[in-house]
């Protein structure tokens, strides 16, 4: 016996497409039956659901609000197809995932039960996918596959945060791809291509980072090693042509009206750094998935320390490992370990995004990248029950039982965190303070109208970083306090602030929309200055056909001297 995989008798050490035949033939040969099959993913489905319970009767937190209860776009028909030809029309060009929105604000308005209950609902189907597709692989554990990628801890951010859908259902599409391209490699009939096809387009309408997937299809071709190589290779051509052009859209958007914060501009040798260490950070997270947080430490980036190229080396070594045993232990471990760092590789810092102002990893960016090491468990367990004979389907049944049993609980327990904003950002603030969450648990406070303890938290979070949200909110509380003067200076502060960081005429009117509605509310008789920020909030965004009735209601009260109604903030 040469190592993990068999070798046929006489034969010498297998190259890297035989070991895999062997994998995929002999050692994890498929399910055994139908109704196991069925059963497993019941059991699947079922266990997926319940572990994120809690965040079924969540409410929404962080950008949930920008997405959901303060987005105009999903009030109107018109909204929705701003939401498809328009990029600038929201944060980021996610057409697909912000059409849910659209359509579930059609059905149960802002209630949060829907949202959070289509999401449990997104991950268990994922997790359904996963199991089938470790199944079509010929992987024994494939129950055990699917149950660690839909219970991980990791996985919480993108099911019970309601803004985290484009990561559910580029997954859903992204996992409906691989198994339509796994079927057509099989059939070479065009029906499964076209599906592929399609489901791939609409990854990218769910969120772009999906776009290494043809380099993993193009690498499954080449490790089959058939006949039609050269023909499967082409027939991955129109799937990279989509992933281009969305990735060319996505980039353009975010460089067309945003200015990135200073601090996530990095150097080559700096990304180089960032991205080994964040590699090395998700495959510790993935073996101790503790703690957990909303935002991460950020790291001090310093290519003098000695230290810091530590993280390089060992990424190099793995793959250096992996390579040079590949014909002694197979191919499936380096394989997995390369579709872990390809999949995280537009997270990992090569390419500059605004999110890297505050951390370089994030829980949300492990969902789809898990599969790779998931894979690599699932294969091992595999390999260890095949010898154990007749044992082995008992073995495989205690271990996906003993993963259930040890992440059902702390993924549970971490759900509990998003029930709402004050929850959210308490915990958040316990385990790393940073700017973001000092303001938005101010705005929890002011919203309490407690005026002092919002202002501290505001005061707070501009200490740690200059950012426009902290200081205008500041302003409304000082407004909300009595204090024109103080709250004049700094709401001119933030819109100074916002209009170095964003290019977006639409968020810069609606900023001097809500700067004008605050001195309607707090202002006492400053209707004047209410009306000069509706009347920019009108040259820069004339399309905002709202402040026109304000801006007559306004002028009559400033003439009449009496009430009004409040307008929409």
């Amino acid at each position: 016996m040469g190592g993990i995989l068999p070798e046929p008798a006489g034969a010498g050490p297998m190259d890297a497409n035989s070991a895999f035949a062997s994998l995929a033939r002999d050692v994890t040969p498929p399910i055994d039956s139908d109704s196991r099959s069925t059963l497993a993913v019941i059991a699947v489905f079922a266990l997926a659901v319940l572990a994120y319970l809690p965040a079924l009767w969540s409410g929404f937190v962080w950008d949930d609000h920008y997405q959901i209860t303060d987005n105009v776009l999903l009030r109107t028909v018109s909204g929705l197809a701003s939401i498809w030809t328009d990029p600038s029309a929201q944060l980021q060009y996610y057409p697909l995932a912000n059409s849910s929105y659209w359509l579930e604000y059609r059905l149960w308005g802002a209630a949060p039960l829907g949202y959070h209950a289509v999401n449990l609902v997104l991950n268990a189907a994922n997790a359904v996918l996963v199991y089938l597709l470790f199944a079509r692989l010929g992987m024994r554990a494939a129950l055990f596959g699917a149950l660690v990628f839909a219970l991980h801890p990791l996985q919480v951010e993108s099911v019970a945060w309601v803004s985290e859908r484009r990561n559910l259902l580029s997954g859903l599409f992204y996992l409906a791809t691989l198994l339509a391209w796994l079927r057509h490699l099989d059939t070479r009939r065009a029906a499964p291509y076209v599906a592929a096809l399609a489901s791939f387009a609409l990854a990218m309408a769910s969120k772009t980072a999906v776009c290494t997937l043809p380099v993993a299809m193009l690498a499954w071709v080449w490790w089959r090693a058939g006949p039609t190589v050269r023909r499967d290779a082409l027939r991955v051509v129109p799937f990279a042509l989509v992933a281009a052009a969305g990735a060319a859209l996505t980039i353009s958007v975010e460089h067309a009206y945003y200015r990135e914060p200073s601090a996530a501009a990095l150097g080559p040798l700096e990304s180089l750094l960032v991205a080994s260490r964040a590699f090395c950070w998700y495959a510790q997270k993935l073996a101790v998935p503790l703690p957990l947080m909303a935002i991460y430490p950020r790291w001090e980036v310093n290519v003098g320390a000695l230290e810091a190229w530590l993280f390089p080396a060992a990424v190099v070594a793995l793959f250096g490992a992996l390579f040079a045993l590949r014909r002694r232990i197979g191919p499936v471990p380096l394989a997995g370990m390369l579709f872990f760092g390809l999949t995280l590789s537009p997270t990992l810092g090569f390419v500059s995004f605004g999110y890297m102002g505050y951390s370089f990893v994030a829980d949300r960016f492990f969902y789809l990248a898990s599969l790779g090491p998931i894979a690599i468990m699932s294969w091992g367990l595999g390999i260890g029950a095949a010898r154990l004979g007749t044992r082995g389907p008992a073995a495989l049944a205690a271990a996906a039982a003993f993963a259930a049993l040890v992440l059902t609980p702390i993924t549970w327990t971490r759900s509990r965190v998003f029930e709402n904003d004050e929850v959210f950002w308490r915990d958040s603030l316990a385990k790393n303070p940073t700017a973001v969450g000092y303001s938005a648990l101010g705005q929890v406070l002011f919203e309490r109208g407690e005026f002092p303890g919002a202002a501290d938290h505001f005061r707070r979070s501009l200490a740690l970083s200059e950012n426009f949200i902290a200081r205008g909110r500041l302003g409304v509380t000082y407004l909300a306090q009595g204090l024109p003067d103080e709250a004049y200076a700094e709401l001119d502060l933030a819109l100074t602030r916002l209009r170095s960081e964003l290019h977006l005429p639409q968020h810069e009117a609606r900023l001097l929309f809500f700067l004008g509605s605050v001195f309607w509310e707090y202002g006492g008789v400053d209707w004047p200055r209410a009306i000069a920020y509706w009347e920019q909030a009108r040259s820069v965004d004339p399309g905002l056909r709202e402040i026109d009735d304000w801006l007559e209601r306004a002028r009559d009260r400033q003439r009449a001297e009496h009430g009004a109604d409040r307008p929409p903030s």
